[in-house]
């Protein structure tokens, strides 16, 4: 609600069973009062359309593809309108993920991807994050610990957007706090 009052936009991952209302007048269940997520994208699956996407998790040059469908809803509290994205990885069955935003000015396809780029922070996180120390704070002062995170943070920037692969060629001796070439 903050972020909404806030004019920041959103584009977060919801249960199925989050409770919205159908917004669009020519769709199933408007008028209807409040369903669960995964209902309203099941009323509407035959408006389901492919989008490829890069799949971090999966290698370099991993491409995916998912049934989508992205539907006006509004939430309970009456505030502005949203769209419900519905993502089916098996047209045979439910669907499988759902987010909730306010970019509704944006294609479907594009908010699907935009929605995978989580993967890759997770990833990012997991392996980058663990190598330049991000979560390691433990028993620092607040003053040490800021420092500490924000230097760890412009670490993992700088590795997370090299493009030339100096970075991945370097490895840090943490017994000594030097950094030395792989061989």
């Amino acid at each position: 609600r903050r972020y909404r009052e806030a004019g920041v936009p959103l584009l977060m991952r919801v249960p199925g069973g989050t409770a919205l209302a159908v917004a669009g007048p020519s769709l199933p269940g408007f008028g209807a009062g409040l369903l669960a997520a995964q209902r309203i994208a099941d009323s509407v699956r035959s408006l389901r359309r492919p989008v490829q996407w890069a799949d971090p998790l999966g290698g370099p040059g991993t491409v995916r593809s998912s049934l989508v469908v992205g539907v006006p809803v509004t939430l309970p509290d009456g505030g502005r309108p949203g769209l419900l994205l519905g993502e089916w990885t098996d047209p045979r069955r439910p669907p499988t993920e759902f987010w909730l935003t306010d970019l509704g000015r944006l294609p479907v396809p594009a908010l699907l991807r935009l929605a995978k780029l989580a993967r890759r922070v997770a990833r990012d996180c997991a392996t980058t994050g663990e190598q330049v120390g991000l979560r390691d704070f433990v028993g620092r002062s607040f003053k040490g610990w800021h420092r500490h995170t924000t230097l760890a943070s412009v670490a993992y920037a700088a590795r997370t957007l090299d493009t030339s692969g100096a970075y991945a060629a370097r490895t840090l001796d943490t017994s000594s706090g030097i950094t030395a070439r792989s061989a």
